[in-house]
């Protein structure tokens, strides 16, 4: 039995930061991370690259040193020359969160207009850009609405159509979820996923009921979690051994909401992981006598690799010992609060 656990600091990449006091509350629970992707989907969107540089002198004034990546979000007005003033001012990647899919995305495009921004995709292409998504279609051509447990698989065929159409820029799907989502990964050289921990641990039935209606808001995130099924290639993909394991990283997508927005009749989506995520993920692989190599691949080494950034040689070590999450802080609920998680982190 392995006790001590002393890997690569982890590399996180998908996390929304916040701004204004949760930012400040609660940067300190990614100190553990050598780089984090850090989301713009926020209630002033960073869409161009003087927004990035705005938000990356927020991070930064809080913490000098923080490793960050910042995409900008592809949003209604995006123009190749948006794609150009980013990249000059350094942007790595592009994200698309499609409208009526999560939170903040009121700019967000439709994937049945993906076409209209084809000259955006050329222009990342050019730029050697990494494009990123979260993918799902919310609704119909006809406008009704898609239960929510269909619209990753929903939104395969757009994915698809815009793989084959630009098979040399690099696509991550943003925390997938379902088995088809995964086996769409494995099949293209130039599609990469992240993956979270919450989504190797829930399925739907403990977020809806069999009406498709929210039920434990605590849970509710988007994509929403899916089935058995689903939540295991979630896991067989996170340990696995084949060669295709290196298009898996860790993606926390921990998205922090106050008690209040969770529990409301419209609660928010989204899960605060950061406080439990990593030590999630290593029980994970001890329950599924991963402890080895892969838990370093998975948590730090792949997510380096994808962004092309180089290796940091500080690690972080986790030990065996039984801890109780706690259930709320700075008035947000934390993901697992209040369980007993068996590693934790103890070069903080």
């Amino acid at each position: 039995m392995t006790n001590i656990i002393k890997i690569l600091k982890p590399f996180d990449s998908h996390a929304h930061l916040r701004i204004g006091q949760k930012l400040e509350d609660l940067l300190c629970y990614y100190n553990n991370f050598a780089w984090v992707v850090a989301m713009g989907n926020l209630p002033e969107p960073v869409i161009t690259g003087p927004d990035m540089i705005h938000y990356s002198t927020a991070i930064r004034g809080l913490r000098p040193q923080f490793k960050i990546i910042l995409p900008i979000m592809l949003v209604r007005n995006t123009t190749p020359g948006t794609i150009q003033e980013a990249w000059m001012a350094h942007c790595q990647s592009v994200k698309m969160i499609p409208e009526d899919t999560s939170t903040e995305t009121s700019q967000g495009i439709s994937l049945y207009d993906l076409k209209k921004y084809y000259p955006d995709f050329e222009k990342m292409d050019e730029k050697k850009m990494l494009f990123s998504g979260h993918w799902e279609l919310a609704k119909t051509k006809t406008g009704l609405s898609i239960p929510l447990v269909e619209r990753e698989e929903e939104s395969i065929p757009f994915l698809e159509k815009l793989v084959k159409d630009f098979p040399n820029l690099i696509f991550i799907i943003e925390h997938a979820t379902t088995r088809s989502m995964i086996e769409f990964v494995k099949k293209h050289d130039n599609v990469f996923a992240t993956l979270t921990p919450h989504h190797a641990i829930l399925t739907t039935e403990d977020v809806l009921d069999k009406n498709g209606k929210i039920y434990n808001p605590l849970n509710f995130c988007l994509p929403v979690a899916k089935s058995e099924d689903d939540r295991r290639a979630v896991i067989e993909a996170m340990i696995s051994e084949e060669t295709w394991r290196d298009k898996f990283s860790y993606g926390s997508d921990s998205a922090p909401h106050s008690l209040g927005d969770k529990l409301n009749e419209n609660p928010r989506p989204g899960l605060f992981t950061a406080p439990t995520g990593k030590e999630t993920i290593v029980e994970i692989f001890d329950k599924n006598n991963a402890l080895d190599y892969r838990l370093e691949e998975f948590l730090s080494i792949r997510g380096h690799n994808i962004y092309g950034k180089n290796l940091l040689q500080k690690t972080i070590t986790f030990i065996r010992e039984s801890w109780i999450a706690p259930k709320i802080i700075k008035s947000i609920p934390v993901f697992r609060g209040g369980e007993e998680i068996s590693f934790k982190v103890i070069n903080k």
